[in-house]
C-alpha cells in the first residue's frame, strides 16, 4: 500500500498523509500527486480553506469476446508499470483496438483518474466541519466506434470515514461521453460512517454506444464536539469497477473505514485515503 506524508514546518499547517492503492492489484502502476495546502489552521483569511488534493491515475486493459452472439467483457485489469511501458503510454490516450483481430476477440485500453479534494470550513456552528469531494473520470473516447462497449454491470463511487462524523449530502452528478446526465442511485449509507452511489457505466439500452465519462460527488461532514482526545482518523474516496452483472450488494464497514461489493467476483477498486484528520 503506497503511503505518502506531506507536512510543513509551518505551525499553521495540518498534517496531511495520503495512501493511494488498489486492493486487487497491489502492483498496479498509479500515477499520483498530492498537494497539502498551507495555513489552513488559521481561518481568518477565508471561511472555507483547502486542506489538500489527491490525484491518482491507473491504466486499464479490458478484453472482449462474443458469447452466445453477444459481445461481452471477459477480463479487466490494472496494469503494472512494466506492462504500461511495454505497451506504450500513447496507446492509452484512446481506445486501442487491434483491427487484425476478429471482433469476437479484441481488447481495449484506457485510463481511470480519481481527483479527491478536501476543504475545512471555519465559518460553522459545529466544533469541526470538512467538505470532501471526489471525481472519477474515464478515458474511453473511442468506445463509440461500435467495436467494443464498456463492461457490463454498475460501478460505484463512495466516501467512508472514521471519527463518527455526521454528514449531509451536497451533490452527485454523472455524465456520459456526450455530456448528457446519467442516473445514479444510493447503493448504501451508514450514519456517521459513509455513503456510496452506484451507476451504470455502459450503454443504457440496446444499440446505445454511450458510457459514463465522469461522476463526481461531494458532502459536508461535521461534529458538534471533538471526541478523539488528540487522535486522528481517515477520510476515504473509493471507486469500484465491475465487469459482470453484479449479483451482490454494497456494504459499508461498521468496524473500519471502507466499503465492499459482495457477490461479484469480477471487480477491482482504486482507493485514495487522506489520514491524520482530527475528530
Amino acid at each position: 500500500m503506497p503511503a505518502f506524508a506531506a507536512e510543513s514546518s509551518n505551525n499553521d499547517t495540518e498534517k496531511f498523509n495520503v495512501n493511494i492503492y488498489s486492493e486487487e492489484y497491489p502492483n498496479a502502476y498509479i500515477e499520483q500527486s498530492f498537494s497539502p495546502a498551507k495555513n489552513i489552521l488559521n481561518g481568518s483569511n477565508s471561511s472555507k480553506v483547502l486542506v489538500g488534493t489527491v490525484n491518482a491515475t491507473v491504466y486499464v486493459e479490458e478484453k472482449y469476446d462474443t458469447v452466445n452472439g453477444k459481445k461481452i467483457c471477459t477480463s479487466s485489469k490494472l496494469l503494472s508499470k512494466s506492462e504500461v511501458n511495454q505497451i506504450g503510454k500513447d496507446k492509452f490516450n484512446d481506445i486501442s483496438t487491434n483491427d487484425v483481430i476478429e471482433p469476437s476477440d479484441s481488447d481495449s485500453k484506457g485510463r481511470l483518474h480519481l481527483f479527491f479534494e478536501l476543504y475545512r470550513n471555519w465559518d460553522t456552528d459545529y466544533a469541526i466541519e470538512y467538505q470532501p469531494s471526489c471525481t472519477a473520470t474515464w478515458t474511453w473516447p473511442d468506445l463509440t466506434t461500435g467495436k467494443n462497449t464498456p463492461a457490463a454491470g454498475d460501478d460505484f463511487l463512495g466516501f467512508v470515514w472514521g471519527g463518527n462524523y455526521d454528514y449531509n449530502l451536497e451533490s452527485i452528478t454523472a455524465v456520459d461521453d456526450s455530456g448528457n446526465k446519467r442516473d445514479t442511485y444510493s447503493a448504501d449509507s451508514q450514519p456517521n460512517k459513509g455513503h456510496v452511489w452506484g451507476f451504470l457505466e455502459g450503454p443504457e439500452y440496446y444499440g446505445d454506444r454511450s458510457y459514463t465519462k465522469s461522476i463526481g460527488a461531494g458532502l459536508t461532514m461535521f461534529k458538534n464536539k471533538l471526541t478523539g482526545g488528540g487522535n486522528t482518523t481517515s477520510f476515504v474516496c473509493k471507486y469500484i469497477h465491475t465487469y459482470q452483472e453484479e449479483t451482490g450488494s454494497i456494504n459499508i464497514s461498521t468496524s473500519g473505514v471502507g466499503f465492499s461489493l459482495s457477490g461479484t467476483s469480477k471487480q477491482w477498486s482504486l482507493i485514495t485515503r487522506i489520514s491524520s484528520r482530527p475528530y
